[in-house]
């Protein structure tokens, strides 16, 4: 029987593996004001509007002229790159091209990994944990306020926010949060699991993690 993981130590391999682009830019600029990141990244979402309803895409049906590369046979599509790369820079994030496939190399693993484990997140689970996101940011008048903010700055409608740019980023870890609790649960199988064991847990899921970027088979379509 697969026994249920503790949260916090799942948020925390979440964390570990899973570089949400938002977060990242206020974190790595924190002597910056967050309204003057949302501002700046802000100007990149208005002037790339096609680049945004392509790039945050959850489908991998992606046509053969916009596919950047493939990892494991799963295409990983240009306007993704780009605009992984145009947030992150907007934001002041110092990072590269390689930096932002790797990130791309690994959604594209989780994805895969997820799909033969069964355990792909389903539109009404990712829209169930949508809705609590949702419901919680609108009984925090701050929370409101921000994502009020944001809609503002970077030119989204409710629905631009809420059903193309959050949702990417949920499927991105609820992908990854299913994969790894697949993946505990097999490390552990019968064993007793407390919280205790969380250091082992990490240690196991980023060796595994890291042997896949390794072994992946990475096919270069566009070379930047």
């Amino acid at each position: 029987m697969k026994r249920m993981i503790p949260g916090l130590v799942i948020v925390c391999l979440v964390i570990l593996f899973l570089f949400i682009q938002d977060n990242a830019s206020v974190q790595s600029k924190e002597e910056r004001d967050l309204k003057a990141v949302i501002a700046s990244t802000g100007q990149f979402f208005k002037e790339n509007r096609e680049m945004f309803m392509n790039g945050l895409s959850i489908s991998r049906d992606i046509p053969e002229e916009r596919i950047s590369f493939y990892v494991n046979d799963i295409p990983v599509s240009h306007d993704e790159m780009m605009m992984s790369l145009g947030v992150a820079l907007a934001g002041g994030v110092d990072t590269t091209l390689e930096e932002v496939k790797e990130r791309l190399t690994m959604y594209a693993i989780f994805y895969q990994k997820a799909q033969e484990f069964g355990v792909y997140p389903t539109e009404e689970q990712v829209n169930e944990y949508l809705q609590w996101e949702k419901s919680g940011m609108e009984e925090n008048e701050e929370g409101k306020a921000m994502i009020r903010l944001i809609m503002e700055e970077w030119g989204l409608t409710e629905d631009e926010f809420w059903n193309v740019y959050q949702k990417y980023h949920a499927y991105n870890m609820l992908t990854a949060l299913n994969v790894q609790k697949e993946l505990i649960a097999w490390y552990y199988k019968d064993e007793i699991y407390t919280p205790e064991d969380g250091d082992r847990a990490r240690l196991e899921v980023e060796a595994w993690f890291l042997q896949q970027l390794q072994d992946a088979e990475i096919v270069i379509v566009i070379d930047y």
